[in-house]
């Protein structure tokens, strides 16, 4: 019966570290941070742009991630066409729900 209540527990952790922003309509993006095994950060893109902007989405979101401070979170971008305005809009948002659920 403890082995049940401690897998209870920590499913009932990790829902709670998940933190959402955006949406998935066309020119968004959907952000979702979990919490991740370990001290890095880790970043999962899906973009039908991959080719064109791949690369630069990939940096500019672990860049923001540096300068926010981030540790420890599992990244998932899900790009429907946004503009890098709109990336940092919806990560600065994300980033602030995920840091006051710490």
């Amino acid at each position: 019966m403890k082995n049940y209540d401690r897998m209870v527990d920590v499913l009932t952790e990790e829902k709670e570290r998940v933190t959402e922003a955006g949406s998935n309509r066309q020119g968004d993006v959907h952000l979702v941070f979990r919490k991740a095994i370990g001290p890095c950060c880790s970043l999962h893109l899906t973009t039908p742009y991959e080719r064109i902007f791949g690369q630069h989405l990939r940096s500019m979101i672990l860049n923001l991630a540096r300068e926010n401070g981030l540790e420890g979170v599992s990244i998932e971008a899900e790009d429907h066409g946004a503009w890098d305005y709109v990336f940092q809009a919806r990560f600065e948002a994300c980033c602030r729900k995920w840091l006051q659920k710490i």
